[in-house]
């Protein structure tokens, strides 16, 4: 599963004009390590890209590693001065340039 959402969601955190977030990225562990989360990293940035967006944000949680190593092989990159910490959690922002 992942969801797409543009800046003029009310569900978007950092988006703007122009941009999309890409929210809940989610693998089923019996289907991990075969190729899933590629594919929907893939269809994220094609919807965002036939949305007529130029960047895509996205964050996770540091203990997140294979999510992390996911995220930079599709080319997102760290933006550590958008992390931010919810409910005691820290998070780590990466965005993409489309």
């Amino acid at each position: 599963m992942v969801i797409v959402v543009p800046a003029t969601s009310a569900a978007h955190r950092f988006a703007i004009s122009g941009e999309v977030e890409m929210h809940l990225l989610a693998v089923a562990p019996a289907f991990r390590r075969m190729g899933v989360g590629d594919l929907l990293v893939r269809s994220a940035l094609e919807a965002a890209r036939s949305d007529g967006a130029v960047k895509m944000i996205l964050w996770t949680q540091d203990s997140m590693a294979d999510a992390h190593r996911l995220y930079e092989r599709h080319r997102f990159e760290r933006t550590p001065f958008r992390d931010f910490e919810r409910s005691g959690r820290q998070f780590l922002v990466f965005e993409r340039r489309l």
